[in-house]
């Protein structure tokens, strides 16, 4: 449920512009190109994020974004504008950020789970922010650049034993699962630099 106006998107729809979707939308479970989730738009298999609506704000209040652990790539210009979003979280399963991704919004936080992913042209454009990034993945020092923003990056511990599964809020980290060996688990107070919780 969302605080805004929702645009219905048909099946028949079989192409969106850039910057189209300002406020949440919907896609017809028929269309075979697109998806929505949350007034998000998606490629059909939600491993594309293509926009963000520029008014985006959830139900709960929240200026936090949390992509979703289908995403493998955040489209040029997904999240370009908005205006009610402070802080993203994005999932290990990202590895790839288009241009202008995240240019000319308020966001002033972002938070990786994983490894570094490819960098469009200017994907910081405008902005001012803290990006942290997890010292369990590979960030290579020529990653950390500034991509037409004000970036201020920095390195957090991970704090997640091998093998333990679990999900990224904006305020929380939620155990989902374990796939490790160990007879015996100790669940850390922190991990990603959230408290772990079923408050999320």
């Amino acid at each position: 449920c969302l605080n805004f106006g929702t645009v219905m998107i048909p099946a028949s729809v079989t192409s969106i512009g850039k910057g189209a979707i300002v406020v949440g939308c919907e896609v017809d479970a028929g269309n075979q190109y697109y998806s929505s989730e949350n007034g998000f738009l998606y490629n059909k298999d939600k491993t594309l994020l293509i926009r963000v609506p520029m008014k985006y704000q959830s139900y709960y209040g929240t200026t936090s974004v949390v992509i979703p652990d289908s995403v493998t790539t955040i489209a040029d210009g997904a999240l370009m504008g908005c205006s009610m979003v402070n802080e993203v979280i994005i999932p290990k399963s990202v590895s790839s950020i288009g241009e202008n991704a995240f240019a000319s919004s308020s966001i002033s936080n972002i938070y990786f789970s994983g490894s570094a992913p490819s960098f469009g042209a200017d994907a910081f454009e405008g902005i001012t922010a803290t990006v942290r990034y997890p010292s369990s993945g590979y960030w290579p020092a020529d990653t950390l650049q500034q991509y037409g923003g004000t970036i201020t990056w920095e390195r957090y511990e991970s704090g997640a034993p091998e093998g333990l599964e679990y999900t990224v809020y904006s305020n929380a980290v939620k155990i989902t699962g374990y796939t490790g060996t160990d007879s015996t688990l100790m669940i850390p107070e922190t991990i990603d630099g959230k408290p772990v919780g079923d408050s999320v």
